[in-house]
């Protein structure tokens, strides 16, 4: 290689540099606002799960709204002036779809799964791990024992995640499945959430009924460390039980007063709660996508780094070897032209 190209060589990897030491930069100044919004998510969630853990277990199974989404949705009266959603106004179009009903009589059951990824690349692992989950978990459910034929269908949050199960299902990777995206905005404030996705999910399990619904996403621990986690959001007693083990609720200290009485309303209360959880996994898998960008981008900083040096180190010992080569040129020169 020519010090020329040695040296086009260290410019390119500089210019590279440059622009991860800036994605990285972006990434640690998104991530630090991120982290206070998940913080005063938490301070939120921990406030309804004081109240979750007054109501006894029995309330729960005895509501008869917690059998059917549509039947929650209905009786938590969520419908309010900014929730009616013309069907041009959703983005999403599983209820154009009618239900598969085989030579028995029976519907085939539905399923639900919403997997959220990134827009974009560069952040190691991020996009892919939540890609590779839902494929295992579309297994397990067409594996599944019983003699019902089950439909599947995907909500994918997220350019990444769109693109590879619809590439899936093309090839025939995951099979009797369909799809529909929704993006989430640069603006991460709860009322966008809520209009741009929350409420078109909660509008698709109101018509369709979905046996279960379960979310694949990211989850940040730490700034260096994500894990992937499926949380199921539906059916209830299933999403309130893995929320009382997971977070470890107790029976509060505190007596609560509720006025009407709790049965009343719980459908809006434990609404709310969906609500609340599906914003906190937004927030929490945004922030996990930051942080892995910025240990990717950290990761190719010193890698160019290493590359940089070590191109600094062969140019100047082939331009050493280069003046070395000139200068014994010159010196035999000279002695021959002295000897004549």
């Amino acid at each position: 290689m020519s010090l020329r190209a040695i040296k086009t060589r260290i410019k390119s990897i500089e210019s590279s540099k440059k622009i991860t030491d800036a994605m990285q930069f972006i990434s640690a100044a998104r991530a630090k606002q991120l982290q206070k919004i998940y913080t005063k998510s938490i301070d939120h969630m921990n406030k309804v799960h004081e109240i979750i853990s007054s109501i006894d277990e029995s309330e729960f199974e005895n509501c008869r709204s917690f059998n059917k989404f549509s039947d929650l949705y209905k009786d938590a009266k969520m419908l309010r002036s900014d929730d009616q959603l013309s069907l041009n106004d959703i983005p999403l179009t599983f209820h154009k779809r009618k239900f598969v009903v085989d030579k028995s009589g029976t519907k085939n059951k539905r399923h639900l799964i919403i997997v959220i990824s990134g827009d974009r690349g560069l952040c190691g692992q991020y996009n892919s791990l939540p890609i590779k989950k839902s494929q295992i978990l579309s297994a397990d459910i067409h594996n599944s024992t019983d003699s019902v034929n089950h439909e599947i269908d995907y909500i994918t949050i997220g350019s990444k995640a769109n693109d590879a199960i619809q590439n899936m299902i093309k090839l025939g990777c995951i099979r009797d499945s369909h799809i529909c995206s929704c993006f989430l905005d640069k603006n991460i404030n709860f009322e966008s959430i809520r209009k741009a996705i929350i409420l078109p999910i909660f509008h698709e399990m109101t018509v369709c009924d979905y046996e279960d619904c379960s979310i694949v996403y990211n989850h940040n621990e730490s700034v260096s460390k994500q894990r992937l986690e499926v949380c199921s959001i539906w059916p209830v007693t299933k999403f309130i039980k893995n929320e009382k083990s997971t977070y470890n609720i107790k029976k509060s200290d505190k007596y609560l007063y509720f006025d009407p009485e709790p049965v009343k309303i719980l459908s809006n209360l434990i609404l709310n709660y969906i609500e609340a959880k599906i914003y906190q996994i937004l927030v929490n898998a945004k922030l996990a996508e930051h942080n892995a960008r910025m240990i990717a981008m950290d990761n190719a900083r010193r890698n160019s780094e290493k590359a940089i040096n070590k191109l600094k180190n062969y140019y100047n010992n082939a331009r050493q070897e280069s003046i070395t080569k000139e200068i014994s040129e010159i010196v035999s020169g000279s002695e021959s032209s002295l000897e004549q």
